[in-house]
């Protein structure tokens, strides 16, 4: 699996994770309404062109399960919630491909499918640590690590990581 498919699956996730307002989106839970959350549902489902409550709600909970599995403390209960959201997904593997297999959705819902699939991909090759929450608790918002260490803690290093060292700065020598 290449690393673009895997920055791609990270970068869809980060937009469902920060869909619920936080950071640039100031407060807009864009999973509020049906007419809001389709063109986030377009990530995941080009040519969309409608999102039912079914799928709203069930995104929702997508979106808290992830939010639970970025905490450590919290990854049984969110693996649980993952499993019963997959439940009602089911997906058949092909090997046509000479040199890789492919999983093709033939039931549930589309958008809610495709989550889950980039949610098992970062699972299975070891990225979902790479999925983190900006340090700035005012900000809170979702971002896909990109650094070789894996040690980014803000999102947006001139917005949020340079005014925590500001203040930290200014705390010490005050």
């Amino acid at each position: 699996m290449s690393t673009d498919y895997l920055t791609k699956s990270g970068n869809r996730i980060v937009e469902l994770l920060n869909s619920r307002g936080v950071g640039f989106d100031g407060g807009v839970d864009r999973l509020a309404t049906p007419t809001s959350a389709l063109s986030l549902c377009r990530l995941f489902r080009a040519g969309l062109k409608s999102v039912d409550k079914a799928t709203l709600d069930q995104l929702r909970e997508l979106r808290q399960a992830l939010l639970m599995m970025l905490k450590p403390t919290s990854s049984r209960v969110a693996r649980k919630s993952l499993d019963e959201i997959a439940a009602s997904t089911k997906f058949t593997l092909g090997f046509s491909e000479p040199s890789k297999a492919t999983w093709s959705q033939i039931s549930g819902n589309a958008v809610v499918g495709t989550v889950l699939q980039d949610c098992a991909n970062l699972i299975n090759t070891g990225q979902l640590d790479r999925l983190k929450i900006c340090a700035n608790e005012a900000c809170a918002a979702a971002f896909y690590d990109l650094t070789r260490s894996k040690t980014q803690r803000w999102h947006s290093y001139a917005l949020c990581g340079n005014k925590s060292n500001v203040a930290a700065f200014r705390s010490r020598h005050s």
